[in-house]
C-alpha cells in the first residue's frame, strides 16, 4: 500500500515519519509573479511493502498566451541524513544556533532528514530515482516552477502523475499511484532581483580538496556552477580574493557575464553582478605595509566599476585587533582607495569601532546601536543567525526560519546579511574533527570550546568528492567504514535550506512591490508575520516568528499587489523602497538626545499617543473630582 501528499516548501518530512494519508487536493494552484520561482513537494509513503520504482513526472507547461513562454520545472530527489544528536554547547540547552529556553524540540529535530537536492537526473544508487522507498518509510521529491520573466499572465496548466514502475501488481507496467493537476496564476508584476543582500563565502580550497585536480589559478566550470547557483537563489557568492590574479579568475562573475543565457544561464538577475566583493578575505592581509598597499591597488584594478560595496576585511571577531584602524588610517587620505571601505567582524557596539564597515553577529545585533553608528558615517551589517533573535544556519531548526531572515532584513534595518561559509566539508577549527561526507553525517561542526553543530556553515553539497574521499565517523551495523558518497556531478548540489532563503528573499521582494500600492497594508502584513526580531525578543523565549506558516500571509502581499501589469522596476528604485519599509520599522527618538527607540508600527504608536492622551484627560478629571469624593 502506499499514499501520496504534497507539502510546503517550509515544512520538512522526516523519512520515518507517520505522513497523515488525507486526501490530495483536486487542483494544486499555486500563484507566482514573473521572474518568481515556487516550490513544492511530493511526499510518497509506503505503508506495506517497499516501493522500488516511484516517479513523479509533469507535463510541460501550457502558457494562456500562444507562443509567450511557459513556466519551467525541476525535480530534485531529498536525500536525507541521519541526526542522532542536536546541536549543543558546554552548557545544557544551549548552542550556537540558540540561547538556552529558545531551542525547538519536537520528534521532527531527530532521525532521518532531509536536506540535500540532487537532480533527478544526477541521482546516484545511493539515493535513487525512481525513488526507493522502504516499507513505512517516505521518499519525496522536490519541485521547483520557475516563471520566465517574459511569461504570459494569466494561468498556465499542467498536470502532475506519480508512478510505481515495479509494481507487483503490475511488473510489466507503471502503476499510476496519483493524479494532481497544476494551475499556476502567472500575475503581470516581475519579481525584483536580489530584494534584500544575503552574501556566502566559498573556500577554494574546499572545492580543490573536494573535485580533485581542478585547476583555480583559470576560470572553472566547478567555481562558475556554484556562482550561478547562488545567484539564481538571488544570494551573491563571496570568494577569496586577495591578490588582482584571484579576482581576474572571476571576473565574470563580478563583471555579471556569467548570468547570462550565453555562460549557461537561466534565471532571474540576468546580467546583474554581485552587490558585495570583499578583498583581503577573512584578514588575510593582517596589517598594512607598502607591499600590501600596492597588491590591493593591483587587485582593485581588476574588479569592475559595477560593485556596490568592495571592503577590505581586515579581522574577524577581534573587536581590539589593530589591523583594521590602521588600514582605516592608511587608506583615508588616498582617493584611489575610496572606493574601498575598511571592515571587521566585532560583537561590540559599532560606534566604537575605528572602521568604516563593523559586521555584527545575529545574537547581537541592536537597530537601535546600528542607527546610531550609521549616524556617525558608519556602515553595519549583520552575519549569521541565532534562536530567537534570527534563524541559525543549523539543520536542527525550522525551515522557515531561513524564510523569516529575509523577512526580517526586509522590515529591520540591518544592511547586508553575511553568511560565514557555504561549503564548510572541512571540519578544520581548532577542536574540529576533519573532512566529513555530509552526505552521511550532519555534524560537520566541532571547536575548541565544545560546540559541535548541524551543517553550520554548509549550505552546499559537493558534487563530486574525487580528490579527498572522507571516511565518515558513523559506522554501519556491520562495523565497516562508510567511504565518501559520490554523485558525479561536476558542480555543487542545493540544500533545502537555500530554497528556503530564496523563499524569503523572494517574499521580500513581494513586501516593496505592496508598499507601493498600499504601504500600510502590506506593512501590516509583514509586522504581523515577524512582530518581534533581534534584540526585541526574550533571549530564554521561543522565536516569536516561528509560530505561523508564511504562506497565508505572502499570499495576503499578493492580494496587496494584484494581477495587472506593472512598469520594470529599476535597482535603484527597489533599493529606496527598501529604505523606506525599513523605516517604516523604526521611529528615532525626539531632540533629548536620548538612544533611538524601535516600535512595531506606524499604527502601534498613534494607538499608544492616542491612550496616553486619554490618561491625561482621565488623570484631570480625576483629580479635579477627587475632592468631592472625598467628602
Amino acid at each position: 500500500m502506499s499514499s501520496v501528499r504534497i507539502f510546503d516548501d517550509e515544512t520538512r518530512v522526516l523519512q520515518d515519519q507517520v505522513v497523515d494519508s488525507g486526501e490530495l487536493p483536486s487542483t494544486l494552484r499555486l500563484e507566482a509573479l514573473r521572474d518568481e520561482v515556487v516550490a513544492f513537494q511530493v511526499v510518497v509513503s509506503a505503508s506495506e511493502g517497499s516501493l522500488n520504482g516511484v516517479e513523479v513526472e509533469l507535463n510541460d507547461f501550457v502558457s494562456p498566451l500562444a507562443g509567450s513562454p511557459s513556466i519551467e520545472s525541476e525535480r530534485f530527489v531529498e536525500h536525507y541524513v541521519t541526526v542522532d544528536e542536536r546541536s549543543h554547547s558546554r552548557h545544557q540547552g544551549e548552542s550556537l544556533a540558540w540561547f538556552v529556553g529558545a531551542r525547538p524540540d519536537g520528534p521532527e529535530y531527530l532521525g532521518p532528514t532531509p536536506d540535500a537536492l540532487i537532480p533527478i537526473q544526477n541521482a546516484p544508487p545511493w539515493a535513487p530515482y525512481p525513488l526507493r522507498v522502504e516499507s513505512e518509510h517516505n521518499g519525496a521529491v522536490w519541485v521547483d516552477l520557475r516563471v520566465p520573466g517574459d511569461a504570459g499572465r494569466g494561468v498556465h496548466h499542467s498536470t502532475l502523475r506519480i508512478y510505481n514502475r515495479h509494481s507487483p501488481f503490475t511488473p510489466h507496467e507503471r502503476e499510476l499511484l496519483a493524479t494532481v493537476p497544476i494551475e499556476v496564476v502567472v500575475g503581470g508584476a516581475r519579481l525584483p532581483y536580489r530584494a534584500v543582500s544575503f552574501f556566502a563565502y566559498y573556500g577554494t580550497q574546499e572545492l580543490k580538496s573536494r573535485f580533485g585536480t581542478t585547476d583555480f589559478t583559470q576560470p572553472n566550470a566547478i567555481e562558475q556552477q556554484l556562482w550561478q547557483l547562488l545567484h539564481a537563489h538571488h544570494v551573491d557568492a563571496m570568494a577569496y580574493l586577495v591578490s588582482h590574479q584571484d579576482a581576474s579568475r572571476i571576473r565574470s562573475a563580478l563583471d555579471g557575464s556569467w548570468f547570462r543565457p550565453s555562460a549557461g544561464y537561466h534565471g532571474p538577475g540576468i546580467g546583474v553582478p554581485p552587490a558585495v566583493v570583499s578583498v583581503g578575505t577573512y584578514s588575510a592581509f593582517k596589517g598594512p605595509t607598502p607591499k600590501k598597499l600596492e597588491r590591493l591597488r593591483k587587485l582593485l584594478r581588476a574588479i569592475p566599476d559595477g560593485i556596490e560595496d568592495v571592503f577590505l576585511y581586515a579581522s574577524s571577531e577581534d573587536c581590539e585587533n589593530p589591523n583594521g584602524p590602521a588600514w582605516e588610517k592608511l587608506l583615508e587620505d588616498r582617493p584611489e582607495f575610496s572606493r574601498v571601505v575598511v571592515g571587521q567582524a566585532c560583537h561590540e557596539d559599532p560606534s566604537g569601532q575605528n572602521v568604516g564597515l563593523v559586521l555584527v553577529p545575529a545574537s547581537q545585533f541592536d537597530v537601535a546601536t546600528a542607527h546610531a553608528a550609521r549616524e556617525a558615517n558608519k556602515a553595519v551589517w549583520i552575519y549569521n543567525g541565532r534562536l530567537p533573535r534570527t534563524a541559525p544556519m543549523m539543520l536542527d531548526s525550522p525551515l522557515r526560519g531561513w524564510i523569516a531572515n529575509a523577512w526580517i532584513s526586509a522590515s529591520y534595518d540591518v544592511g547586508r546579511w553575511f553568511l560565514w561559509e557555504s561549503t564548510f566539508w572541512n571540519d578544520d577549527n581548532r577542536g574540529g574533527q576533519g573532512v566529513t561526507d555530509p552526505f552521511v553525517s550532519a555534524e560537520t561542526f566541532h571547536n575548541a570550546d565544545g560546540d559541535s553543530c548541524l551543517y553550520d556553515g554548509l549550505l552546499l553539497y559537493p558534487g563530486q568528492q574525487r580528490g579527498v574521499v572522507p571516511e565518515s565517523r558513523h559506522r554501519s551495523d556491520q562495523g565497516q567504514v562508510i567511504r565518501g558518497r559520490d554523485v558525479g556531478f561536476p558542480g555543487v548540489l542545493p540544500s533545502m535550506r537555500l530554497k528556503a532563503l530564496r523563499r524569503g528573499i523572494q517574499d521580500a521582494a513581494l513586501f516593496l512591490l505592496a508598499r507601493q500600492v498600499n504601504a500600510s497594508a502590506a506593512d501590516r502584513v509583514v509586522h504581523k508575520q515577524i512582530p518581534r526580531a533581534l534584540s526585541e525578543t526574550n533571549r530564554n523565549a521561543p522565536a516569536p516568528w516561528l509560530a505561523e506558516h508564511f504562506g497565508p500571509a505572502r499570499a495576503k502581499l499578493r492580494a496587496i499587489i494584484g494581477y495587472g501589469e506593472t512598469p520594470v522596476v529599476e535597482r535603484e528604485q527597489h533599493g529606496r523602497w527598501l529604505t523606506d519599509a525599513r523605516a517604516a520599522r523604526f521611529l528615532p527618538s525626539a531632540p533629548s538626545g536620548g538612544p533611538p527607540r524601535q516600535r512595531t508600527s506606524v499604527v502601534v504608536g498613534c494607538v499608544l499617543a492616542l491612550l496616553a492622551l486619554l490618561g491625561a484627560f482621565g488623570l484631570a478629571v480625576g483629580v479635579r473630582f477627587l475632592p468631592l469624593r472625598r467628602r
